[in-house]
């Protein structure tokens, strides 16, 4: 292969794996999920969470070496989705991870969360304490955003390695999301935890 046909592949990766990435703060050396709050308040909850989760379809499978998720939101409004942050209760355990939140705006035992490209843990059952795990720009990233009301795609790989407690007998586990705006503002758009059945590949 020519050096004119490797550059431009790797131009093309490069624009795939960081289109429309986003960044976590960091504060003082110290990385740390940006903290939205969450409703305590049923009467407080989005008007149309039930419109966008019928929208939301979730994927997963499962290899020795990667989980592997793929989510597609139709008609959707991508402005809402400058940010994301994914809850994955991953040894489908609610009483481990943090639980915040009422039904069915919460979170249920979320171990794991990602927020845009970096990986945390849960430190903490009932607070919002995460521990950065691993900047995962390279195994997961948003594609096929649009101005305007559309379909939003994104694929998530993430290394076994560092999420540990996945039972590979059951291959199931619970994740819920929250598409987030620029100023890091609810959308009115999330996804309550949903069981994801975890294919082979």
């Amino acid at each position: 292969m020519s050096l004119l046909k490797w550059n431009f592949l790797l131009l093309t990766l490069s624009a795939f794996v960081y289109n429309g990435c986003g960044s976590s703060s960091v504060i003082d050396d110290d990385i740390s999920p940006s903290h939205i709050s969450k409703f305590q308040d049923a009467s407080l909850l989005p008007i149309n969470y039930s419109d966008f989760a019928e929208n939301v379809i979730i994927n997963g499978a499962l290899s020795q070496r990667y989980l592997k998720l793929k989510i597609n939101a139709k008609d959707a409004n991508v402005s809402d989705f400058y940010h994301m942050q994914i809850y994955i209760d991953s040894d489908f355990n609610t009483s481990t991870g943090l639980s915040m939140g009422v039904e069915p705006y919460s979170i249920v035992g979320a171990d794991y969360m990602i927020e845009d490209d970096m990986l945390f843990k849960s430190a903490d059952p009932k607070k919002w304490v995460w521990k950065y795990v691993s900047d995962v720009n390279n195994t997961f990233c948003k594609r096929d955003k649009k101005e305007k009301k559309g379909e939003y795609r994104q694929t998530l790989m993430i290394d076994r390695n560092l999420i540990s407690n996945i039972d590979d007998d059951e291959r199931k586990i619970r994740v819920s999301l929250e598409p987030i705006d620029e100023d890091w503002t609810d959308t009115n758009n999330y996804l309550p935890a949903e069981t994801i059945m975890l294919d082979e590949f």
